[in-house]
């Protein structure tokens, strides 16, 4: 997989709010039965615009750089 396919991956994410308040639609809503639902905020991001604000209160830039699944596989059984 090339470096660029996997930061440039778009992730849905959802505000525990928003679950809150889908789950307890659900619970009362009778359309709601048996249905397969998709939750979302609307905003898809990238790893790189998850990682960009997290870094910006410590001042510092978010650092990304890429891994081969050799190498973490080489790690985790190093670690374990």
């Amino acid at each position: 997989m090339q470096p660029s396919a996997v930061t440039e991956n778009r992730r849905s994410l959802v505000s525990l709010d928003n679950l809150v308040d889908l789950i307890e639609m659900c619970l009362h809503h009778p359309s709601a039965k048996n249905q397969t639902l998709l939750l979302s905020d609307g905003e898809d991001l990238s790893t790189a615009e998850l990682l960009k604000p997290m870094g910006a209160p410590m001042g510092q830039p978010a650092r990304q750089f890429y891994l081969s699944s050799g190498f973490l596989k080489l790690g985790a059984t190093v670690l374990n």
